[in-house]
């Protein structure tokens, strides 16, 4: 599972790494969690473009946006059998950037949170989905997405089951093409990321508290004795 995240890259490096002609002005964030709106990349008459939507897919057929909350997440092994996913899977993927996630490893009582990122802290393209959705009542437009999770890598799987789908820019567009319905192609992208280029960093418990949001969230700390170590 992904349930935080962070990404403190500007929107304009945003812009000339995903190659997006729209440059959006954007806050770092050291704590992005469930319902943030949060830049995706997608395609749009051919050609890609970024917008915010709002963290945790409501499908298109709900009758009410909460059920986002609950749809963070998308088993991509899964994700093309379930009534919620099945058409975003087949026509509306994106790419939702990151630069570090958040995972948190019991020890007795206690939970440590981690942060996964690149060692050179360079943003990820990470697998997603997202829909369009209009309130009935009053035709409102609500933009939303979810994160697409597989088996973890030998890193990821020291805190947790599962880990995010993290693209390789060489697969960006075959994975954007809205005309790849093939679900045997879709899931061969959705494997493990086998880089080595990924680092774990224990990280304050104050990352456990959605409200707080800011940079020395990220910064190492020191573990006790007894807590020892991922590796």
């Amino acid at each position: 599972m992904c349930g935080r995240y962070t990404l403190k890259t500007s929107g304009k490096e945003l812009a000339e790494v995903f190659q997006v002609p729209d440059c959006m002005e954007l806050e770092p964030r050291f704590n992005v969690a469930p319902t943030n709106y949060m830049p995706i990349v997608y395609i749009d008459l051919g050609q890609r473009r970024m917008m915010r939507a709002s963290w945790g897919l409501v499908p298109f057929w709900a009758k009410s946006p909460h059920v986002g909350s609950r749809m963070i997440n998308a088993r991509s092994e899964t994700a093309h059998q379930k009534s919620a996913f099945r058409t975003a899977i087949r026509k509306r993927r994106c790419l939702v950037p990151v630069d570090g996630w958040y995972e948190w490893k019991r020890n007795g009582r206690e939970r440590q949170p981690y942060r996964f990122h690149r060692a050179d802290e360079k943003v990820l393209g990470i697998a997603g989905l997202y829909e369009h959705w209009v309130d009935p009542e009053g035709g409102e437009v609500l933009d939303s997405f979810t994160i697409l999770t597989t088996k973890p890598n030998a890193i990821a799987a020291k805190t947790h089951d599962r880990m995010p789908v993290i693209l390789a820019a060489t697969d960006w567009d075959q994975w954007l093409d809205p005309t790849m319905t093939d679900m045997s192609k879709v899931t061969q992208l959705c494997l493990p990321w086998m880089h080595d280029d990924l680092v774990v960093t224990p990280v304050s418990k104050d990352v456990g508290n959605v409200r707080n949001d800011r940079p020395d969230l990220i910064d190492p700390v020191e573990l006790e004795p007894e807590q020892g170590s991922l590796f």
